[in-house]
């Protein structure tokens, strides 16, 4: 059963992920073809980091299929 604090925690947390996609919508509005480009060359440096930037890619995609951005 669902009490007042588990209702609060669940409306806090939704206003946490719509604050979140609202950033995410920003800066994706403000970055550059070069940004991206300076951004991978400088952070991406072996399969680590590959694989950690594809993660976070995969979610910026599927954030916007999802939420139509």
């Amino acid at each position: 059963m669902e009490t007042g604090g588990t209702r609060m925690a669940i409306t806090n947390k939704i206003e946490q992920v719509k604050s979140k996609q609202v950033e995410v919508g920003i800066i994706l509005e403000n970055l550059t073809y070069n940004q991206i480009d300076n951004y991978i060359d400088n952070n991406i440096t072996d399969l680590a980091s590959a694989k950690e930037f594809l993660k976070k890619l995969s979610k910026v995609v599927l954030y916007i299929e999802r939420d139509n951005v």
